[in-house]
């Protein structure tokens, strides 16, 4: 909320941001971790929320959390600018074509819909340009 943010930052957004680069040097330059230490130095209560993913997932996960009854909010840890393409492909709202129909995103190499480098959600299929770790948005080791 704006509030939390107004309390978190304070007056002063300089010292604020200088309390987060300690922060990030204490925690091997992880923000999450460095934000989270500020919310519990001013006693932000901070909950869990549905439809967020901490760590990773492997494919079979990934693709389960897209058909999960919550919709999908955030994966942790989206590095590459190729997986957060990935993403907006596979989430971005249908956008009307000129002839007031709707284009649905079907990306696909050589024709294929591998199930190791597509996902889909909502009727949309966004394949994966290979099968490299930084291209995808789940873990290949799991």
């Amino acid at each position: 909320s704006r509030a939390a943010v107004a309390r978190l930052v304070g007056t002063r957004p300089g010292d604020f941001l200088r309390e987060q680069m300690q922060n990030c040097n204490g925690c091997q330059m992880w923000a999450d971790v460095a934000l989270t230490a500020s919310f519990n130095r001013r006693g932000i209560l901070s909950l869990p929320m549905q439809g967020t993913y901490p760590f990773r997932l492997s494919k079979t996960a990934f693709d389960e959390s897209l058909a999960a009854a919550v919709t999908p909010v955030m994966y942790h840890y989206v590095r590459s600018e190729a997986a957060m393409r990935f993403l907006h492909r596979l989430f971005k709202p249908e956008r009307a074509d000129h002839s007031g129909g709707h284009v649905t995103a079907t990306l696909a190499i050589n024709g294929s819909s591998e199930s190791r480098q597509c996902s889909t959600f909502h009727g949309r299929t966004v394949c994966a340009a290979s099968l490299r770790q930084d291209e995808v948005p789940w873990s290949l080791w799991r």
